[in-house]
């Protein structure tokens, strides 16, 4: 039994003698609660539109309610008491669930309504100041652009539902204003590389020369992945005019390859094994890279690896993460930390994220414990002799 400040244990089921509140039963997942109560901790508003409100293993309530005036269900993520009113909260019930649901129902209802405008998301809170519930709708198209919204509805042009807001929502699309930023950034740089350097080498090099390869001019950037196929066609007639200047440069013929995948996967792949056979280290992942697009995984498996055997970074990566989806044998860790002894920053930021897994694992694993030992010890000292 909850007091403001407090937790009051018994030793039999009944009414508390001191508050006459009924005692409530004690169980591992309650108890885990209980100890964030007696922390400190107290109830706060959920927001999500799609909440657990059973433990997935015992089916006991994980949330707790409050039903106001106007008959309206609020949840909370904690046992206490109303922030406003001071009125207990209850557990959930499947009863009040389906109230619940019913009510978010209704509410979308009346918003849909509404047509959705579109908003400034500078300009705009994205959510209640006071309940801390989402006040805004977001549609993200497949080249990364977004637009808000402040109801449900549909997107005017594609007809598609907009999504509302949350805070995985909001970081994406910082992130992704982020990265469009970067890449104009360098696209701008890259463009006046090219206005300064006139000889057509220097510019297929501009256009498409890899970030990771050792054969690319120290003076050259590189352009990633994500950024050449907005400029493949340009990077194409470049890479060309430059194999026919400088035949024997393997360098403009691996980037002419490079240029390729996008629109000429076949003919790309061709320049690749070629380049292979000559030994051109980054040429490997790339062959390897096309096979498995086409679910060739053993022949992208024996280009991965011998891309290893020449140091190649990246193709450590795209086996580890063959391995790590199941489509190769292997330690997908032990290739990560090699890609990343190479310096290969997204395979350090693979590993930074499986090291953080693990330890929430631990760390997951530790509270269950703790919590079964401190079951233990309450209902030991409930023993009579």
């Amino acid at each position: 039994m909850i007091t403001r400040e407090a937790v009051r244990y018994g030793g039999r089921p009944g009414i508390d003698p001191v508050s006459g509140k009924e005692c409530r039963l004690l169980t591992p997942q309650v108890l885990e609660r209980l100890r964030e109560y007696e922390k400190g901790n107290r109830p706060q508003r959920i927001v999500s539109s799609e909440p657990t409100f059973f433990d997935l293993r015992t089916g006991e309530p994980i949330v707790w309610f409050y039903k106001n005036k106007s008959g309206g269900i609020e949840l909370f993520n904690l046992m206490g008491f109303h922030p406003e009113t001071g009125d207990e909260l209850l557990p959930v019930t499947k009863e009040v669930v389906d109230l619940w649901k019913d009510q978010e129902t209704k509410r979308h209802v009346i918003a849909a309504r509404v047509p959705p405008k579109r908003i400034e998301p500078d300009k705009y809170a994205f959510f209640d100041p006071v309940t801390g519930a989402p006040r805004v709708w977001y549609w993200r198209s497949d080249k990364g652009e977004y637009e808000f919204y402040d109801n449900p509805g549909f997107q005017p042009r594609t007809g598609e539902q907009l999504t509302i807001i949350s805070k995985e929502a909001i970081a994406k699309w910082k992130e992704d204003l982020a990265t469009a930023e970067k890449l104009k950034t360098a696209a701008v740089i890259e463009q006046k590389n090219i206005d300064s350097q006139p000889d057509i080498g220097a510019t297929c090099d501009q256009l498409a020369a890899n970030p990771r390869d050792p054969k690319k001019p120290p003076s050259t950037v590189g352009v990633p992945y994500d950024l050449l196929k907005y400029q493949s066609k340009d990077a194409m007639e470049a890479c060309t005019k430059a194999v026919e200047k400088y035949p024997n440069e393997l360098r403009y013929q691996y980037q002419l390859g490079r240029a390729l995948e996008f629109v000429y996967a076949k003919r790309a792949l061709e320049i690749h094994l070629k380049l292979g056979a000559k030994q051109y280290a980054a040429a490997y992942d790339n062959a390897g890279s096309i096979f498995k697009h086409q679910r060739r995984y053993p022949e992208a498996i024996r280009q991965f690896r011998l891309g290893m055997q020449y140091g190649d970074a990246d193709a450590f990566v795209d086996l580890g993460d063959m391995v790590h989806e199941g489509l190769a044998e292997g330690n997908y860790i032990a290739l990560y930390q090699q890609a990343a002894r190479l310096g290969h920053e997204g395979a350090q930021r693979a590993l930074d994220q499986e090291q953080q897994n693990q330890a929430d694992e631990q760390l997951k694993v530790e509270q269950n414990r703790r919590a079964l030992e401190l079951m233990g010890s309450v209902l030991g000292g409930f023993v009579r002799h």
